[in-house]
């Protein structure tokens, strides 16, 4: 999660990961929210389901990982659980949402204001809370 300091105003953020690996992630999260084709929704859930393959940063190392957190976007310690997953052969999208600059992707605030609990092997989709 991120930590802010300083003067902290009314504004809110909040931060999600996306964490896959094995299967191309559009095809894993057609999977989790697939309906059948047939339905009058199918087409909708298909553009959701690229929308959030294509949301955050793509970190696929720990190399990655460290500059993302040193580009101010984690503390030292706060990387761990990230961390583990990468070492568990998880690429990860990471991203974030704030209504204090004007963020208009509906997808990051989306992941980023809901706990969608998936815990698959092969996918999870977090979300971290925020400020």
């Amino acid at each position: 999660m991120k930590s802010r300091y300083g003067w902290v105003s009314n504004s809110s953020s909040s931060s999600f990961v996306i964490a896959w690996k094995n299967k191309k992630l559009l095809d894993l999260i057609d999977g989790v929210i697939a309906i059948p084709e047939t339905h009058p929704f199918s087409r909708l859930m298909w553009e959701i389901a690229k929308e959030l393959s294509g949301a955050g940063e793509v970190i696929k190392d720990l190399k990655g990982l460290e500059k993302y957190r040193k580009d101010g976007h984690y503390e030292k310690g706060e990387v761990e659980d990230l961390k583990e997953l990468i070492e568990k052969g998880y690429t990860l999208r990471v991203g974030s949402w704030s209504n204090e600059n004007g963020d208009d992707s509906y997808v990051e605030r989306f992941l980023a204001d809901n706990d969608l609990n998936v815990d698959t092997e092969d996918l999870k989709i977090i979300h971290e809370g925020g400020y």
